[in-house]
């Protein structure tokens, strides 16, 4: 688990388990891997508890439905910015979460291409942060798809610019794929696999740099 996905968990821990009563592993378990897989300094999330599960939502990205699940029986919600030194976790309201969810703005992908074949120009509020090739190729026997993804992020970006629009190319990819049953075979971001790209993204060069 990077460094600051581990101060984070370690903020919401105390908090989210206080409400959820079972299937704790959502938050201990699922939770945490998106945590340690998207946490870089300077990103947001929504996190929403009921006493049977949580769901998070990273923001910044175009505004989504999340607010359906807010409406669906969650009692507690948080709002948390992942950074390095001190991880800030805020309770808000119902509203608040809402609010959040349906922010104006935010990064976004537009696809053009077909036939399995795509380039998506990936943005926030009109300017360009980049481009994604993306290869997915279809098992209509088995109903699934396997993608290829290759990102070239604009040069400059801060961490988390950098992680929301890897996220919403994932996002993409899903509606291209038309299947939950999907998967990423290859991920590159600017020519690096994404584990290595992380570790740059979360790395104390990084970090100082952006201090």
């Amino acid at each position: 688990m990077n460094p600051i996905a581990e101060a984070l968990y370690d903020q919401l821990a105390p908090r989210v388990l206080q409400v959820l009563q079972h299937y704790t592993e959502d938050f201990t378990v699922h939770d945490r891997r998106l945590l340690s897989e998207t946490a870089v300094t300077g990103l947001e999330y929504l996190v929403a508890v009921r006493s049977t599960g949580t769901q998070v939502f990273v923001l910044g990205l175009a505004p989504n439905a999340g607010s359906n699940y807010l409406a669906s029986g969650a009692s507690a919600f948080f709002h948390a910015k992942a950074s390095s030194a001190d991880p800030v976790v805020k309770p808000i309201t119902l509203a608040g979460a809402q609010g959040l969810l349906n922010r104006p703005g935010g990064v976004d992908t537009v696809a053009r291409g077909g036939r399995g074949e795509w380039i998506l120009e990936i943005s926030m509020n009109g300017a360009s942060l980049g481009t994604a090739n993306v290869h997915i190729a279809f098992d209509s026997l088995r109903g699934s798809a396997k993608a290829d993804v290759d990102i070239a992020l604009r040069p400059g970006l801060a961490p988390h610019q950098e992680m929301l629009a890897e996220t919403a190319v994932h996002q993409r990819c899903t509606h291209l794929a038309g299947t939950l049953f999907w998967s990423i075979s290859a991920l590159k971001v600017d020519g690096k696999e994404r584990s290595q790209w992380l570790r740059c993204l979360t790395s104390p060069a990084r970090v100082m740099a952006e201090a």
